[in-house]
């Protein structure tokens, strides 16, 4: 069986990734450079780097710029050239948004099963639950752009599967109509290579945060939650980007916020290492990756029910899962970890425990390698 996997970024590279290292995969097609490409072989990677643009000025600051005037002619454009480059597969695989055309080609010219992932929510539902928020902090919402919102549902529609990777995201396609039988629920899994735990150096109570400080991830409410605890040997740590709509809501917490900027992927582990506790009081992910790499790291885990916690954790057990926009929840969960270290570290050892038992990537390819034959064969009959 040929599966072929159209990547935009990253979005797709790992799922590539495993089924080249089980002996499925057909051709990526990617923008990512050949550099980042070491565990794909070169005779089965088509690379477009033009395409990356949008990427690549988001990551030196020009994030409005490329998302207004680029990320739809990018989109359109690797799209186009995927299916202008498609060659012979059993299944093509593709992110929403970045593969309709190559999805008609596969499906008309080699008979394929075409198979859309979506990261996130429903599209819908994203747009909605976004636009509600940034309207209860006083901001205007910069809309999902309407051409990607409707190429995404004809992606829904057209598509013999759709690929979703928690039960919160499965959830929310099915509000909207899409028949259960449609979707293929795969969790992400966690390179335990590069994720593990190291020595905590301290005896501090740290809470970490890590990924970017916006209103989609809810970390306003957090900041709250961490105010209005007034602990000794405690600190909050934060790893990564503060959005701009963010900054002005920054000064009554500016006091207890540790930031350490943006740690090299590679060295994660060590920060994650340093927790008691990683909190992600998200409002809208598909599956929020940072969970299972604190896991990982052996660190229990608060995090909300939109994100995809429940299927990698039990409540109570590797953490506490809880409602968003609970600032409440957040800081009566952080104070029992606190109060109660016996309960805190047993956590601790079942997160590590889960992940090295269910999470790791090579779970992840085998999983998905099963729903796609599962998949593949009704397709065929």
């Amino acid at each position: 069986m040929k599966i072929n996997v159209a990547s935009f970024g990253y979005f797709g590279y790992f799922l590539a990734r495993e089924m080249s290292a089980l002996g499925e995969l057909g051709v990526l097609y990617t923008n990512l450079h050949a550099g980042r490409l070491r565990d794909i072989p070169e005779n089965k990677r088509k690379i477009n780097l033009p395409s990356a643009l949008p990427i690549v000025l988001s990551k030196i600051g020009m994030h409005n710029f490329a998302t207004k005037y680029l990320n739809w002619p990018c989109v359109e454009y690797f799209d186009q050239w995927v299916a202008s480059n498609l060659d012979f597969c059993n299944i093509f695989h593709s992110f929403s948004s970045f593969g309709r055309r190559a999805h008609k080609v596969a499906r008309e010219k080699y008979g394929a099963m075409t198979v859309v992932e979506r990261g996130s929510s429903h599209i819908v539902y994203q747009n909605q639950i976004l636009s509600e928020e940034y309207e209860r902090w006083g901001l205007k919402f910069p809309q999902i752009d309407k051409r990607i919102i409707e190429k995404e549902q004809l992606e829904y529609e057209e598509c013999d599967y759709i690929t979703i990777q928690s039960s919160f995201a499965e959830k929310t396609f099915i509000e909207h109509g899409v028949p259960s039988k449609k979707l293929i629920k795969l969790p992400l899994g966690v390179d335990l290579s590069m994720f593990h735990p190291v020595s905590k150096n301290d005896s501090v109570f740290r809470v970490l945060y890590a990924g970017s400080f916006s209103l989609r991830k809810g970390t306003l409410y957090l900041l709250e939650a961490i105010k209005q605890l007034k602990l000794k040997n405690f600190e909050f740590v934060f790893n990564g980007h503060v959005s701009s709509e963010l900054q002005k809501f920054l000064d009554p917490y500016t006091d207890i916020i540790k930031f350490v900027g943006m740690r090299p992927f590679d060295q994660l582990y060590k920060l994650y290492s340093q927790a008691s506790v990683f909190v992600l009081p998200t409002l809208e992910d598909g599956f929020a990756k940072v969970i299972t790499e604190a896991m990982a790291c052996g660190v229990p885990v608060i995090a909300t029910t939109n994100c995809g916690a429940e299927d990698v954790m039990t409540d109570g057990q590797e953490g506490f899962i809880i409602p968003i926009r609970d600032v409440r929840a957040i800081r009566d969960r952080i104070l029992f970890m606190y109060e109660n270290p016996d309960i805190r570290d047993q956590m601790a050892a079942a997160s590590l425990a889960k992940a090295k038992e269910l999470l790791s990537c090579e779970t992840h390819g085998l999983r998905a390698l099963d729903a796609y034959s599962n998949a593949y064969r009704k397709f065929q009959t």
